[in-house]
């Protein structure tokens, strides 16, 4: 799983980059106002994700826990 995740942040960071890119190269003028903000969002969007992702994992570890003394509370039954 922790492969996937490393895989899906390099494509994520890829796209941005290519997406930054292309915004740069299309206006022909090099980098503008609208480039900045387009970085500067994805840098918050990326820490969203990263925040996000924590989130997650420290709920499913919260799951574990809670699975893992079910468990023993049945098993001491």
């Amino acid at each position: 799983m922790s492969t996937i995740k490393k895989s899906l942040n390099i494509i994520i960071f890829v796209l941005v980059f290519l997406a930054a890119a292309a915004i740069v190269n299309g206006a022909d003028a090099g980098i503008d106002e609208y480039t900045i903000y387009t970085i500067k969002n994805a840098n918050k969007y990326e820490h969203s994700i990263e925040e996000m992702k924590l989130l997650v994992n420290n709920m499913q570890n919260a799951v574990d826990s809670e699975k893992k003394a079910i468990a023993d509370y049945k098993a001491s039954k």
